[in-house]
């Protein structure tokens, strides 16, 4: 399943501001279409495809979150190890995870959230993540999933696909923010 919204608007409900207390912003619009699309799949890559500005930082923060916070309430096991989390540019990777643990931490704060978490396991929850490997660049979460296989598929080690040797990224792709359920 692999579901694809385009917008370059501000979706986003209207809030304190990213001063927020609650951490996270109730989204409206392409954002609540696609977080609802999230929730009604079992599985799949879920893409937002739009200009700078228009968030897809906060909509794939406030995915996470919610999924990470539902899957916990469920009782499933080692749910960060359920989400897939990139991005293309280091700077965007570098905001996923603080992102998504300002997201948790408001909902543990606010009694109107659309799911309940307790501040510790909010707090759990984005320790867990910190030093996955399932969040980051596409590069280094691809690169995980091929040291992981390497070996078992036939190849003596990692394969070395960076654009030159010093091993810095270079993209010119659209601006995307990608979620996943694995």
């Amino acid at each position: 399943m692999s579901e694809e919204l385009s917008g370059g608007e501000d979706t986003t409900a209207e809030t304190d501001g990213d001063d927020s207390p609650n951490g996270y912003r109730r989204l409206e619009g392409a954002q609540a279409e696609i977080r609802d699309a999230f929730f009604e799949a079992d599985s799949g890559l879920f893409v937002l495809d739009c200009g700078p500005g228009a968030g897809k930082s906060v909509t794939a923060d406030t995915v996470a979150a919610e999924d990470l916070a539902r899957k916990v309430h469920d009782g499933v096991e080692s749910p960060t190890e359920t989400l897939c989390l990139t991005s293309f540019s280091r700077d965007d990777a570098a905001s996923i995870l603080p992102g998504v643990e300002a997201a948790l931490r408001g909902f543990a704060a606010d009694p109107e959230a659309p799911v309940d978490l307790a501040p510790d396991a909010a707090d759990e929850l984005g320790g867990s993540l910190r030093g996955s490997d399932r969040v980051g660049t596409i590069d280094s979460v691809l690169g995980a999933v091929f040291e992981a296989v390497a070996e078992e598929v036939g190849f003596d080690g990692v394969p070395d696909a960076r654009d030159d040797a010093d091993g810095d990224e270079r993209y010119e792709l659209i601006d995307i923010a990608a979620v996943s359920h694995i």
